[in-house]
């Protein structure tokens, strides 16, 4: 056994139960009774690369169409789901597809687990009921709007469907994006798409994982009950391994719209598992995962010539890839930036790596095992992993192998691999900036919907509460499940209180408190961490700074050491706040190339006023980064960073006493004077105004309409969740419904509300293709204007799906030691009792329909709205002046006129 192996945690054991029914469906059950929750977890053996050339997007398409409904759910599957209480902005509810698998997740209280699987079944065996040349058309159009919204509308979007047509011969299952071809779905036929789904979606292709909270014999009867009867499909085989080689150098250029140049350097590599892929895992991350990382060091951090840097390994089942990727800061060619990683790859092909830096990731190997075994569901959480290990390993339970394969490689595995493989032919991407069998089952009547069965009452995590004596408050709260703690210090310290000519000072700030300290230096910190596998980050919002801290239970009291020190010891160097002004100022000019950054950006300018602090930008301004000092930042710091206004909170396997004794120890000396905040006054906007950002050649226009609304503090706060979620705070919100579901505009259409301390902002958004821009307006208006005047009110059908998603989804909040600690972290910045953890399902379940008609007159009216577009001006501008929405005024991407 390895020292890095005796030092490490056990591996928790995670028992399990599978059963395999008589149509071939895998069903594996995992209990985790901590929350009153169940995850339910399917994974398809199917993916983009079980198309054929000329049908290519089958799968993502599928991804889509799944949630159509199907013969006995009747309309959106996603609607129903929240209703049932899959909280959609904790990840509740989704489809993935990738280029191997297919994967469709739903957590919710434990009473909707039969309800779940009946829609789950149903759409297994009902889907093609459904699927008319209709809907197909419409998620057609939605999937198109996808590709133009995470593709051709982002800098940089193309690069992986590039990356693998040009790496991959062509025929190879991955030589296309999981997308698709946009000809290749136009051309699709019905019967093409009903052949494939046939194929593909049966039960003998399909893993079943439930894990949480629930009787295991019910779980099964129910199981044999909905999916027993489906009819298995056709024998699949399976597509072999095609690992390959490139037998020299291959180049491309791009030239696209974008910031800063970027190179791609990508080499063939191994499948899943393979024997070398755990070895390139562990290169990869010495090579660019942390300050001190051989790349990130060299690159970014001494020589400055690339404003970011990463490596990876993308093993998936039949071949795989390994790359760097880095982009270039301006000035710097990327001649200059493929040499230094080319040489630093070779010394470490010809020196290998360190005991220290195979040390650091092996750890931090445990660290991101332990981070998954906190959830049930979600990526990388217990459910997620059980599929994955029965999907390509036909063993559920390879969690302690898997861990083991990565604490056995010693240092002459990992160097091997740097020879192997990053010395070998490769593909180098540039990307510039342009000039411009069925068995005898009863079926079951599937044309009734199972009840929800009532919410299991959830107890909203106890927080200890102690006052230091110099004022700090410690919230604690227990959780032993993994030997794992989290750590967070909030001080009220944010933009709100940095000068109009210093915006991005309090960011700044508190991003360099982890840059170096008096007895350390930002290298030193990242290598203490490095050896205990510990996280610790810190950064500044509109209204309160936070450093964070992640770490095992056996170096809580060397992580917290560190983490005091960097919070009230820190040195602000000057060589380390002019390597932070660089990528503030990469930063910037990256938002300048990307649209939903600009719309943003330009929403809070217009609506709160460039002069107001919740106007500016959190990262600055050119100007003010420009003239950052260091003596501004150590006056800052100084001026707010005071344990009267902080708070510390520690969540996971500790207890209060334990909590208690070490925060003293560490925070107890800590002092400040008492100081005074400036007065800060409420913005107020008189009228309608539009505001219309040109980018010649967009291929979609960026949608925001934004008003003024109450602090985080109001009375509405219930009232206003209830609102925002019938408007369109989740999939089944009318914007969503009516821009995505019926008029295909866009890929996704949803409302939010940014709370904030003295106002907050009231927000529409939707990127909608170019040439429905005028009408995608129109409607977005419409919904607005319709709760407003209360011309469509709020039905009761709608309040009780608002009410159910947001009641019964309110669990999953509280699933991870990082979320509890945000909750914890919100409450405290917003200076609301944590009293209100407990509070809010009985909040929303009080809301009635006569407060949210008073709320929506009285908070949606577009009176005083601001509407802004990015988009292409020759295409849109004549369709957007047309609608009349005020005044419209074009600006350039910095909000200045044009």
């Amino acid at each position: 056994m390895s020292q890095s192996q005796a030092n490490a945690s056990v591996v928790p054991s995670i028992e399990f139960d599978t059963v395999r029914l008589t149509n071939g469906l895998q069903l594996i059950l995992h209990e985790d009774r901590k929350l009153p929750v169940v995850h339910v977890n399917l994974w398809y053996h199917v993916g983009s690369k079980n198309e054929k050339a000329g049908k290519t997007g089958f799968a993502h398409l599928f991804e889509h169409m799944m949630f159509e409904g199907s013969r006995n759910v009747k309309g959106e599957f996603i609607s129903l789901m929240e209703r049932a209480g899959a909280n959609l902005s904790q990840g509740g509810i989704n489809g993935t597809t990738n280029f191997d698998r297919t994967n469709y997740f739903e957590t919710l209280p434990s009473g909707s687990l039969e309800l779940v699987l009946w829609a789950e079944s149903d759409r297994m065996a009902y889907l093609l009921d459904a699927v008319n040349q209709e809907n197909l058309d419409n998620q057609r159009d939605v999937v198109k709007n996808e590709r133009r919204q995470s593709m051709d509308n982002v800098p940089y979007g193309t690069a992986v469907e590039i990356i693998f047509q040009n790496l991959f011969p062509e025929g190879h299952p991955y030589s296309w994006h999981i997308i698709g071809s946009m000809e290749d779905l136009s051309n699709a036929s019905l019967s093409d798409v009903h052949d494939f789904f046939r194929t593909f979606y049966v039960p003998n292709n399909c893993t079943l994982t439930i894990a949480g909270r629930f009787d295991a014999d019910e779980v099964k009867e129910l199981v044999e009950r909905y999916f027993g009867p489906i009819a298995p499909g056709p024998p699949l085989q399976r597509p072999e391994q095609q690992e390959i080689a490139l037998e020299r150098d291959k180049r491309v250029r791009v030239f696209d719209r974008i910031p800063q140049d970027r190179l791609y350097l990508v080499w063939p590599a191994v499948a899943f598992f393979e024997r070398d892929d755990a070895p390139l895992d562990v290169l990869t991350t010495i090579l660019s995962d942390g300050k001190n990382s051989r790349l990130y060091k060299r690159l970014v951090y001494d020589e400055q010539v690339a404003s970011d840097v990463s490596a990876f390994n993308y093993s998936l089942e039949i071949a795989g890839l390994v790359g760097v990727v880095a982009t270039a800061r301006p000035g710097v060619s990327l001649s200059e930036l493929e040499s230094q990683i080319e040489d630093e790859i070779q010394r470490f092909a010809n020196e290998g790596p360190t005991d220290e830096e195979l040390a650091r990731v092996k750890v931090g190997r445990e660290v991101e095992l332990f981070s998954g075994l906190e959830r049930i569901g979600g990526f990388g959480g217990k459910a997620d992993r059980l599929n994955l290990y029965n999907t390509y390993l036909g063993s559920p339970g390879f969690f302690v192998e898997d861990f083991d394969r990565y604490q056995r490689l010693n240092l002459v595995d990992v160097q091997r691999v740097a020879n192997d493989y990053l010395l070998k032919p490769r593909l180098t991407v540039s990307f510039l900036r342009e000039g411009s069998l069925r068995s005898e089952k009863v079926e079951p009547d599937r044309s009734m919907m199972p009840e929800i069965k009532p919410t299991v009452s959830f107890e909203v995590p106890d927080v200890h509460t102690v006052v230091l004596d110099n004022g700090l408050k410690l919230h604690v709260t227990s959780r032993h499940e993994v030997p794992k703690i989290g750590v967070a210090l909030i001080v009220k310290a944010g933009a709100i209180w940095e000068p109009m000519e210093r915006i991005g000072l309090a960011a700044m700030t508190a991003e360099m408190l982890v840059e170096g300290t008096a007895s350390r230096s930002a290298l030193q910190i990242e290598a203490e961490l490095d050896r205990m596998g510990s996280q610790l980050s810190s950064g500044g919002s509109r209204e309160w700074s936070l450093v964070s801290m992640n770490c095992l239970k056996r170096y809580l009291p060397k992580s917290l050491e560190l983490m005091v020190d960097v919070a009230l010891h820190p040195n602000f160097p000057d060589d380390e706040l002019e390597r932070l002004r660089k990528q503030y100022l990469d930063n910037i000019l990256q938002d300048r190339s990307n649209a939903s950054a600009i719309a943003s950006r330009i929403v809070r300018m217009k609506l709160f006023g460039a002069e107001h602090p919740y106007g500016w930008p959190i990262g600055g301004t050119v100007e003010t980064v420009t003239g950052m000092k260091r003596s501004e930042l150590e006056r800052f710091y100084l001026q707010y960073f005071r344990p009267e206004s902080s708070a510390l909170i520690m969540v996971g396997d500790v207890d209060a006493k334990e909590a208690t004794a070490l925060a003293e120890g560490a925070f107890g000396s800590w002092s400040g004077e008492q100081y005074s905040k400036a007065t800060l006054g409420e913005a107020n906007r008189a009228s309608r105004e539009t505001f219309l950002v040109d980018r010649p050649g967009a291929a979609q226009s960026e949608l925001r309409l934004a008003m003024l609304g109450p602090p985080r503090s109001t009375g509405d706060y219930y009232v206003l969740e209830m609102l925002n979620n019938v408007l369109g705070g989740g999939f089944s919100g009318r914007l969503n419904l009516n821009l995505r579901e019926d008029k295909g505009f866009t890929y996704g259409a949803f409302s939010g509300i940014r709370y904030a301390c003295l106002q907050s902002l009231l927000l529409g958004s939707a990127p909608v293709e170019s040439s429905v821009t005028g009408l995608a307006i129109e409607e977005m208006l419409s919904e607005f204007d319709a709760l407003a005047s209360w011309r469509r009110p709020i039905t009761e059908g709608e309040l009780t799906h608002a009410r159910e998603a947001l009641t019964r989804g309110f669990a999953q909040r509280f699933e991870t030691l990082a979320q509890v600690a945000g909750e914890v972290a919100e409450l405290e910045g917003y200076d609301i009792p944590l009293s209100n953890l407990a509070a809010y399902p009985d909040g929303i379940a009080s809301v009635t329909l006569e407060q949210l008609g008073a709320a929506a007159a009285q908070y949606l009216d577009t009176s005083k709205a601001v509407l802004v577009v990015v988009g292409d001006g020759e295409r849109i501008m004549a369709d957007v002046e047309s609608l009349g929405f005020g005044p419209m005024y074009v600006l350039d991407p910095e909000g200045q006129p044009v």
